[in-house]
């Protein structure tokens, strides 16, 4: 009762626009009853809660005066609780602007050539910050995703609601009640451009892409957004350097150089992994490093919610399918894989979708699924080659082995401890023969 008079008369006099609900109300409130009770009925010795039903002894009308309401209302509660929802609604929204998610171009929001740079992780971004120069930093804009970007079709309302989403649609400007059909409704974005910086077999780029295609589709239309690629392998020997954006060029100019083994060749794998000098040099001469993704009509349109549609899960599986089986042929006669743009500076929407999500599966499929030969996985299996090779002869800390394994084999998934401790578990249930042993908690 006391919470209820409080909401309908703080709300009327608060002339904020906050709408107070009754739990904050409630939440900030301390009420003390001194009441009579006869012949009370106690749960305990210790009195301290009453057992008396109560229409035994509730038999008055409480009623709250004037004053007392008065009273209330200036107790600071309506400025307490505008505070708490002001703080709530900053939260979920996220803050598009902070240093750790969003680093501005000087002239966002007043020029038409500038460029918002996508990254998925803190290493990516540096590296884009890093190699812009001072006259890239007045059109360039690197915004960090932080992780893999996740966006659903079918829960548009909610997934709109998402911190990720919402801070990625503030940096760029986009409003959900444009269509951005022409270049003009363009010009009013803070970013008329952005580029996608992420690996390739992830899956982050096309997620993005999923998004704006979902709630804006004409602006795919448009030449809005690019991809950047980084040599996967460079040789060099003496002043000679080589860069390869693909295996196969690589392994094209090792089968007609004799004296490849006099190169020094270095593997890359991701943008996280150039240094700041090679970043420089790639944004020097940034037209050969930007991919423009085109839109092909029908065909992208049908791509992207292939991929990505609920509906459509048989479709991926047989195009999932097809690649597993050109993949395994292509590895039993040793060849390298294809790459979709490493001669050229476009390439259409459905070929770009299409690759990320056959390299993003099978890469999936790679690490999960334990070999035929030794029931192991890949990362299972560099832990043994690990252990064998060290050939410790007492405990070894598992954070110490994860190091190990980091240092002496390509390990590139998730923690190394992780598939440390499941080669080490033996209970019931954890489907499971234990090749370590699991001592300690």
């Amino acid at each position: 009762m006391i919470v209820n008079t409080l909401q309908e008369t703080l709300s009327k006099n608060d002339k904020s626009g906050v709408q107070i609900e009754n739990d904050q109300i409630k939440n900030h409130l301390w009420v003390f009853v001194n009441a009579q009770i006869v012949k009370p009925e106690f749960e305990s010795l210790s009195k301290e809660t009453v057992t008396l039903q109560q229409k035994s002894f509730y038999k008055f009308k409480l009623s709250l005066s004037n004053k007392f309401v008065t009273a209330v209302g200036k107790s600071g509660i309506v400025e307490f609780a505008s505070a708490k929802l002001k703080q709530f609604e900053k939260k979920r929204a996220g803050n598009a602007t902070s240093k750790h998610l969003l680093v501005d171009a000087n002239n966002a929001g007043n020029g038409s050539k500038c460029t918002l740079i996508l990254t998925e992780s803190k290493a990516v971004a540096a590296f884009a910050i890093s190699g812009l120069s001072e006259e890239q930093r007045d059109n360039y804009g690197i915004y960090n995703l932080r992780t893999k970007f996740v966006y659903s079709r079918e829960g548009t309302s909610k997934m709109n609601e998402n911190i990720q989403v919402g801070n990625l649609v503030k940096a760029i400007g986009l409003e959900y009640n444009k269509r951005y059909k022409y270049s003009e409704e363009i010009k009013t974005l803070r970013y008329q451009h952005i580029m996608l910086m992420t690996t390739h077999a992830s899956m982050s780029a096309s997620c993005v892409i999923n998004f704006i295609h979902d709630n804006w589709p004409c602006i795919i239309q448009l030449p809005f957004i690019s991809a950047f690629k980084a040599p996967i392998v460079k040789a060099a020997k003496l002043t000679e350097k080589l860069c390869f954006f693909s295996q196969r060029k690589y392994e094209e100019w090792k089968s007609n150089k004799n004296d490849w083994r006099t190169y020094k060749i270095k593997y890359y794998k991701d943008l996280g992994a150039h240094s700041a000098q090679e970043a420089k040099e790639y944004f020097r001469e940034l037209p050969r490093h930007r991919i423009m993704l085109k839109y092909d009509e029908v065909q992208d349109d049908r791509t992207i919610q292939m991929a990505f549609c609920k509906n459509k899960a048989d479709q991926r599986k047989e195009i999932e399918d097809d690649f597993m089986k050109k993949e395994s042929e292509r590895r039993r006669k040793s060849e390298p894989p294809e790459t979709i743009y490493e001669t050229t500076g476009s390439v259409n929407f459905s070929d770009f979708v299409r690759s990320e999500l056959e390299l993003s599966v099978y890469a999936d499929n790679e690490r999960s699924i334990p070999s035929l030969v030794d029931g192991l996985k890949p990362g299972q299996r560099k832990v043994m080659f690990t252990c064998i090779k060290r050939n410790d002869q007492v405990e070894v800390n598992v954070a110490q082995l994860a190091g190990s394994v980091t240092e002496h084999t390509a390990y590139h998934q998730d923690e190394a401890s992780l598939s440390i401790i499941s080669l080490a578990q033996n209970f019931v249930g954890s489907n499971n023969v234990n090749l370590l042993e699991p001592i300690g908690g």
